[in-house]
């Protein structure tokens, strides 16, 4: 894993006990803002790291990055399902289901 992977393993890891926290203290905005900064990091870490490219310039080369960076983001839509469950509880059974 790259440094930029580590990193979006290290904040993907505390967005569930920020989020459990504004939940809990009754900030529901906030926990949702939140969630939509997950969204916006996951995003931003799919742009940065383009596999869509390596794919074009290598696919067999880079076939083990682009391995890891789908995996990783596909972490992030994971973790968006379960953390959307408190805001969103119907979408997020139907997603799950």
């Amino acid at each position: 894993m790259t440094e930029e992977d580590q990193d979006l393993v290290q904040q993907l890891a505390k967005f569930p006990a920020r989020i459990g926290d504004a939940i809990c203290q009754y900030r529901f905005r906030e926990g949702q803002t939140l969630m939509m900064d997950l969204a916006r990091l996951g995003n931003q870490y799919l742009q940065k790291t383009a596999p869509w490219e390596l794919h074009k310039a290598d696919a067999e080369g880079n076939a083990d990055r682009i391995a890891t960076i789908l995996n990783l983001s596909l972490q992030v839509v994971a973790n968006l399902g379960v953390l959307s469950e408190p805001f969103l509880p119907h979408t997020a059974q139907k997603s799950a289901g």
